[in-house]
Parts: C-alpha cells; sequence; structure tokens
C-alpha cells in the first residue's frame, strides 16, 4: 500500500481529488505491473466511498488542513487522518456521546486538561473514521466503531503534522505502507 501526499488546495474539489486519486493510480499500477482500464474512472459508492474501474485496487482519501492523502492498495481498507494542531472545542460532548466506555478511559486517563487528552480523542476519532471508511457506511455508522473491539488491525501511518490510521480486516495480509509527495514524487 502506498499513501500519496498532496500539498491542499482550497477549496477542497472533488475533480482536483479525483485527478489525485488517477495519479496515485497510475503511479501505484505502474509501479507494480498492474494494468489499468482505459480510461482509468473514479466512481463513488453510497457514502462517498472512492472506487475505481479496476476491481484490483482499491483507494481511499482523507484531507487534513494542509494535504489530501489518497491510498491505493490491493486489499480493502479505510483511512483517515486528522492535523496533529487540531483543537477540539467540546471534545467531552463527543467522547460521552460516541465513544465507547473502554475508549472513553483511554482518553481520560491522559487527564482532561492536558494536550494528550486531546491527542488521545483525535486518534480514537481517526481510528474510528478509518474504519466506517472501509465499511463504505458513512458517519452514521461512527457509533458501532468501536475501536476497542473491532475485528481486524488498524495501522499507524501518523507523520509529524498529522494523526493517520489504516483499518485493514483480518483477511487482509500484513503489509508495509509506503508514503509518497503526489503521485510521482520521492518518497517521504
Amino acid at each position: 500500500m502506498i499513501i500519496f501526499s498532496y500539498q491542499r488546495e482550497n477549496p477542497r474539489c472533488a475533480d482536483r481529488t479525483d485527478r489525485y486519486i488517477k495519479e496515485s493510480a497510475e503511479a501505484y499500477a505502474r509501479e507494480r505491473g498492474i494494468r489499468l482500464p482505459e480510461p482509468l474512472q473514479v466512481t463513488r459508492a453510497a457514502y462517498g466511498k472512492p472506487c475505481l474501474n479496476c476491481p484490483e485496487l482499491y483507494v481511499g482519501v482523507t484531507h487534513t488542513e494542509r494535504r489530501t492523502l489518497v491510498a491505493i492498495g490491493e486489499h480493502t481498507f479505510g483511512i483517515d487522518a486528522e492535523s496533529r494542531k487540531r483543537t477540539l472545542r467540546k471534545p467531552e460532548q463527543i467522547i460521552k456521546k460516541l465513544f465507547s466506555e473502554e475508549e472513553q478511559a483511554y482518553v481520560r486517563a491522559a487527564g482532561e486538561d492536558s494536550r494528550e487528552y486531546q491527542r488521545r480523542v483525535l486518534e480514537i476519532w481517526v481510528k474510528k473514521e478509518a474504519y466506517v471508511k472501509y465499511l463504505g457506511e458513512g458517519l452514521r455508522a461512527i457509533r458501532r466503531a468501536d475501536t476497542c473491539s473491532v475485528p481486524g488491525c488498524y495501522q499507524n501511518a501518523s507523520d509529524g503534522e498529522a494523526i493517520i490510521y489504516l483499518y485493514m480486516d483480518d483477511r487482509t495480509p500484513e503489509s508495509r505502507v509506503e508514503r509518497r509527495m503526489g503521485g510521482a514524487g520521492e518518497k517521504e
């Protein structure tokens, strides 16, 4: 799996995101000798999950304040990211409403007034979103996404700028995650 990172241009634009997806898929396929259909097309499933007209490849997209991340792999997955600088105004409301008891305990163990508390809230949120993106059910499934008990596994792909997690089911073979700047850019 490769995560391609693009400098985010505001406002977000579906056409630009689709261009990033195509560019990333082409780079991935070229490296791995996968033949892509012509023309390569990006469609959206229910709740906006991007899909390619290439059954060998799966795609995931997430945005932070400064970047658009496009992940390409050969097994289904979900990805999400949040800027480490993001500060939630009322995290306790999110925690009470959407986090399981075990997730709440993990977050609260950091101490409510600490930066670690904010980081843990974002970490759990990112994991939840990665899982619901894997499911393709949108945010309506976020309550069911108990990060402590979902089957499968999370892979931490965080960097200095963002908290990034991938969710993969138990059938996904162990895979190394590479990171790239843009579709044809250098490895990070």
